[in-house]
C-alpha cells in the first residue's frame, strides 16, 4: 500500500474523506490525518509518506506552504490540493511547487477516485526496475572470476534476510563492501546495486519498494556518494527491509492466509478484486491466486462468492431487507446476478429460499 496523509482543518471533512473513499481499494493506506499543515510537516520530517492530500487555508501552516516544504525537502512525495478556493494565485503557486492535482470542494468522490487511480499508476511506474543488465554495464572492467569472488557473499546475505537475522546480514554486507573496496573500489556503486538486484529477485513475489514505504530504492544511491555513505545507506535499508519482512511474516503461510482472509471479510461488501487483496498483503496477484488456491482448495472468486452468499442468508433470516438491499449489502452491483449466484449455490432464488426454507421451518415449529 502507498502511504497517504490527509490534512484539513475541518474534522468532518477529514472523517468524510476517510469514510467515503475506499482508499484500500485504490492502493492507499491513510496512515495519518491532521488539522493543520504544521502538524503534517512535523510528521513528514520523521515518517515516510507517498501522497499528501491537503486543504489550503489552515491556522498555522497553509496547504501551499506545506506543498512548498514537500517540494523542497521531500520531492518524491506527491501533493494533491483539495480546497474551496479556486483563486488564480493559489493555482499558480501550486503549479510552482509541482502539485499533482488541484481539486475544488465540495469533494467529488468519483473525481477523487480517478485522481488517485492515476497517482497510483504513476507511483507504480516510478518504482525501481531490477538492474538485470549488470554484466553489460560493467563490461570488460570486471573479470567473471573476480565478479564471482565478490558475489560469494550474496547467498549468505539472502539466507540471513529470509531467516530475519539482521546481525548476519549486516556482517556479510560489510564483508562484501570490504572485499570490493580492497579489489575494485571503482565499481563499488555498481556492485552494491548488483547485490540489491539479487535481493529484489529473491523476494520477487513481494513488492519490497512498497513494503518498505519506498526505502528499498537503489535509485537513492549515486556513484558520487562516498564509501562511508554507501555503507550507511546499505545497512539502514537492509535493516528496514528485514524489519518489514518480519512484520509481514512472509515465511508463515498461515499468517499470510489469515491476513488475506481478514481483508476479504472486511471488504466483501465492496467491488473487491483479487489485485486489491494481493496488494493488501504485498504480494503479486499471480502469486496470491496460486497461493490461495493451494492453501484453501478454492479460488479467490469462489471464496468471495461463498462469503457474500452466506452473509446474504444471514440477512434473509432477519426478514427486514428487500432482496435488492441484501444484494447491495453483500457486495453485488446487480440484483439479477445476485439471484443467479444464489440459486446456483443453494438451489433456490432468495425469494424461494425465504418462502420454502425459512417460512416453511416456522410452520413446522408451530
Amino acid at each position: 500500500m502507498y502511504k497517504l496523509v490527509i490534512v484539513d482543518d475541518e474534522e468532518r471533512i477529514r472523517n468524510g474523506l476517510k469514510k467515503f473513499i475506499n482508499w484500500t481499494g485504490l492502493g492507499f493506506d491513510c496512515v495519518a490525518d491532521f488539522e493543520d499543515g504544521a502538524d503534517a510537516m512535523h510528521y513528514l520530517q520523521h515518517h515516510e509518506a507517498d501522497v499528501v492530500l491537503t486543504d489550503i487555508r489552515m491556522a498555522q501552516l497553509s496547504g501551499i506552504e506545506l506543498a512548498r516544504y514537500v517540494f523542497e525537502q521531500r520531492p518524491r512525495v506527491k501533493v494533491v490540493i483539495n480546497s474551496g478556493y479556486a483563486q488564480f494565485e493559489y493555482a499558480k503557486r501550486a503549479i510552482e511547487y509541482k502539485v499533482e492535482h488541484y481539486l475544488i470542494k465540495p469533494t467529488n468522490v468519483e473525481e477523487m477516485r480517478q485522481v488517485f487511480t492515476n497517482i497510483r499508476t504513476a507511483l507504480d511506474q516510478e518504482r525501481p526496475e531490477p538492474f538485470d543488465d549488470f554484466p553489460a554495464r560493467q563490461g570488460h572492467f570486471l573479470e567473471q572470476r573476480e565478479h564471482e569472488q565478490i558475489r560469494r557473499h550474496h547467498p549468505n546475505i539472502l539466507e540471513g534476510m529470509k531467516a530475519g537475522s539482521s546481525s548476519i546480514v549486516i556482517d556479510r554486507f560489510n564483508m562484501l563492501l570490504d572485499d570490493i573496496l580492497q579489489s575494485r573500489p571503482d565499481l563499488l556503486y555498481l556492485l552494491v546495486i548488483d547485490l540489491f538486484t539479487d535481493i529484489a529477485n529473491a523476494f520477487k513475489e513481494l513488492d519490497l519498494f512498497r513494503l518498505t514505504g519506498g526505502r528499498f530504492d537503489y535509485r537513492l544511491l549515486t556513484p558520487q556518494q562516498s564509501p562511508a555513505d554507501i555503507r550507511r545507506w546499505g545497512e539502514q535499508v537492509l535493516q528496514d527491509t528485514i524489519s518489514c519482512l518480519s512484520k509481514r511474516n512472509q515465511n508463515n503461510p498461515s499468517y499470510l492466509l489469515q491476513q488475506a482472509q481478514t481483508f476479504i471479510e472486511a471488504n466483501y461488501t465492496k467491488d473487491l478484486s483479487l489485485e486489491e487483496v494481493a496488494s493488501s498483503i504485498y504480494v503479486s496477484s499471480t502469486y496470491f491466486s496460486r497461493f490461495y488456491k493451494q492453501q484453501t482448495g478454492e479460488t479467490f472468486v469462489e471464496a468471495l462468492t461463498r462469503i457474500r452468499l452466506n452473509k446474504a442468508v444471514e440477512l434473509l433470516k432477519l426478514r427486514k431487507y428487500k432482496i435488492y438491499e441484501i444484494s447491495e449489502r453483500v457486495g453485488y452491483q446487480s440484483s439479477k446476478y445476485f439471484n443467479r449466484q444464489f440459486k446456483q449455490a443453494f438451489g433456490y432464488t432468495p425469494k424461494e429460499y425465504v418462502r420454502l426454507i425459512l417460512m416453511g421451518s416456522d410452520l413446522e415449529d408451530e
